[in-house]
């Protein structure tokens, strides 16, 4: 009895050295692929961390970085393959042009004529464009066309500049009319008072002038008259009936002020007097 006691204690002595044993051995090998592991971790976050991502690299970027340039020659030479490229690009366009121009439009109407002036512009008189003991060399009045078509009201006379206002362009053409920009009517001389006034533009003799280069005239070409004539200005006359100026306002559609209105009068070809005298501005 006592020599089974023994032998049972002895075999539950080891048995407990085999457990012992076993796991002793198992924490080694659980300590040892720890360590192997994290340290496989720690290395592949620190690979990552110092390299890029191959698959998400650019091709452009691949061929920089294999030809082992510094910074400032990678960049001329992406500029080279974008100038190469924009250049391929317009001689494609410019070949294939021809393939995507569309079907042609209507054809639009015709524009105005063209014309041969002799002179444009606003048309200033020496005398008449300037305020009494004025020394500016600026003038101040330049002739102007006042709205319609009648030999007694729609006279023309000296005004005050209005700025871009085409009722003061003039055009004198080859064909020897002094027109009006505002609407294309033609400055006309009235043989009964010899004042001048808008009219449309006909085959009129008292409807044709010529610019004198030697005096600065504008004479009529009118040969039915007995002597020279040129335009010039009348006195500063006052109620004298005119229809509106265009865009007039206050007292510049008033008529009781001083106009001086422009007339065909006699002119002395050996004496230039200051209102024959006129100039394009």
């Amino acid at each position: 009895m006592n020599t089974l006691c023994v032998l049972l204690l002895i075999l539950f002595i080891y048995l407990c050295y085999l457990v012992y044993k076993e796991k002793t051995i198992t924490n080694e090998k659980f300590q040892l692929y720890s360590v192997n592991n994290l340290s496989n971790q720690n290395f592949t976050l620190e690979g990552f961390q110092s390299n890029e991502n191959p698959w998400f690299e650019d091709d452009d970027e691949k061929k920089y970085n294999s030809l082992g340039l510094n910074d400032k020659q990678k960049k001329e030479v992406k500029n080279m393959i974008n100038q190469v490229t924009k250049k391929e690009l317009k001689e494609l366009i410019n070949s294939q042009s021809p393939l995507l121009t569309g079907p042609v439009g209507p054809k639009g109407p015709p524009g105005p004529t063209g014309g041969n002036y002799i002179a444009v512009g606003r048309l200033a008189n020496k005398l008449g464009s300037h305020r009494k003991g004025a020394r500016l060399a600026i003038p101040e009045y330049v002739a102007t066309r006042t709205e319609g078509t009648d030999n007694a009201q729609s006279l023309t006379f000296m005004s005050n500049i209005v700025p871009y206002a085409s009722f003061q362009d003039w055009t004198l053409g080859s064909d020897n009319q002094l027109k009006s920009r505002y609407d294309q009517t033609c400055l006309t001389f009235d043989d009964k008072n010899n004042k001048l006034y808008m009219a449309e533009c006909k085959n009129n003799p008292n409807q044709q002038w010529t610019w004198d280069n030697t005096s600065n005239r504008i004479i009529s070409t009118n040969q039915e008259n007995q002597s020279l004539k040129c335009i010039g200005l009348s006195k500063p006359e006052i109620n004298k009936l005119t229809t509106n100026v265009p865009g007039c306002k206050d007292d510049a559609c008033m008529n009781d002020i001083e106009r001086r209105f422009l007339e065909i009068k006699d002119c002395d070809p050996n004496s230039v007097k200051e209102d024959e005298i006129w100039g394009f501005i």
